[in-house]
């Protein structure tokens, strides 16, 4: 399909480029290279918008390919199968959210090594492709804490917020708010954490002067 849609691109029909490309993407969502030949497929097109969204999905999921912006139909993108090796017909389709679940098993893992500097990359591309997941945008909030990107985590903590009330979360976003130098801010959402949670510990502790 890769090679279907490159050659389709190439020969001047960069709509069908664009349709065969997506379902490439279906299959495989971390294709760096389908990312950057649909974005020029949309460019050819005209549909200047389209492209600049699907150039965020190149920049977040692939960022080493940011060099790649400007359309090059001279590149040898045409992928070809080795003759020793076992001809594979179908791996199957992993949807985004399942690969977003790998991206997120990725990313714990570096951060119980102390990595979070990696952690908050691998949420990140995680957060592209599955941006409803409240899980993604908690733990985000947190390696972004972690990695002393304050502001960031507490628009994160409010993604979560927004879908799903925690006084846990609520606390935790209080003590970052506190940590900013951000006193008035922390005191209502640790207020708003003890209302709903009158044992909540940290809350308490945001409020302790």
């Amino acid at each position: 399909l890769f090679n279907l849609s490159w050659a389709l691109l190439t020969e001047g029909d960069p709509g069908a480029a664009g349709f065969f490309l997506r379902d490439v993407l279906e299959r495989e969502p971390l294709d760096g290279h389908a990312r950057v030949v649909l974005v020029w497929a949309l460019r050819k097109a005209g549909q200047t918008k389209e492209a600049d969204d699907a150039w965020k999905g190149v920049v977040t999921l692939a960022p080493g390919y940011e060099g790649l912006a400007r359309v090059d139909l001279g590149r040898r993108f045409e992928r070809i199968q080795p003759a020793e090796r076992l001809l594979v017909l179908s791996r199957g389709k992993r949807t985004p959210a399942e690969v977003a679940a790998g991206l997120i098993g990725k990313a714990e893992r570096l951060a119980a090594t102390g990595d979070h500097a990696a952690a908050v990359r691998e949420l990140e591309r995680a957060a592209y492709l599955d941006p409803h997941a409240d899980r993604i945008h908690m733990l985000l909030a947190r390696a972004y804490r972690a990695s002393g990107q304050g502001e960031r985590a507490i628009n994160q903590y409010m993604m979560t917020l927004w879908a799903q009330d925690d006084p846990s979360i609520r606390a935790e976003m209080a003590a970052v708010l506190k940590e900013l130098g951000r006193h008035q801010e922390a005191r209502v959402e640790a207020e708003k954490a003890l209302r709903q949670d009158p044992q909540n510990e940290v809350a308490r502790m945001v409020l302790q002067r």
